[in-house]
């Protein structure tokens, strides 16, 4: 891995999810990232510590952790990563933000609409 490398801390505990993400990010021709996953939150939290993370791709529904509580736990964290994502593919009735997480800094990816 180069020093241009993006290392992206991918917390989905779908392996096929995992490996479609490693996919398209491998096909990126501009820049090269190197995914670590982690299944759960709780793996996540440990990881985080080895540092170097640039983003946190966070699926908000996880054996361990639903919703924006994921998020609140990264961003607690000694060396959370500066920027922490939900996957694209998320109903939008999770980017409804309650008032405790107005202030997180995280950033929403695109959502779809159910029919």
């Amino acid at each position: 891995m180069g020093e241009n490398t993006v290392r992206v801390l991918a917390v989905e505990d779908n392996p096929a999810d995992l490996r479609l993400l490693k996919e398209q990010l491998g096909d990126a021709s501009s820049m090269e990232f190197e995914v670590v996953g982690a299944g759960t939150l709780k793996d996540a939290l440990q990881l985080i510590p080895s540092g170097g993370f640039s983003v946190a791709l966070l699926d908000l529904n996880l054996p361990d952790s639903f919703g924006l509580d994921g998020i609140e736990k990264i961003l607690a964290t000694p060396a959370a990563p500066p920027e922490v994502r939900k996957p694209p593919a998320v109903p939008c009735e999770f980017d409804t933000r309650p008032p405790r997480a107005q202030s997180l800094p995280f950033v929403t990816a695109p959502c779809f609409h159910d029919p």
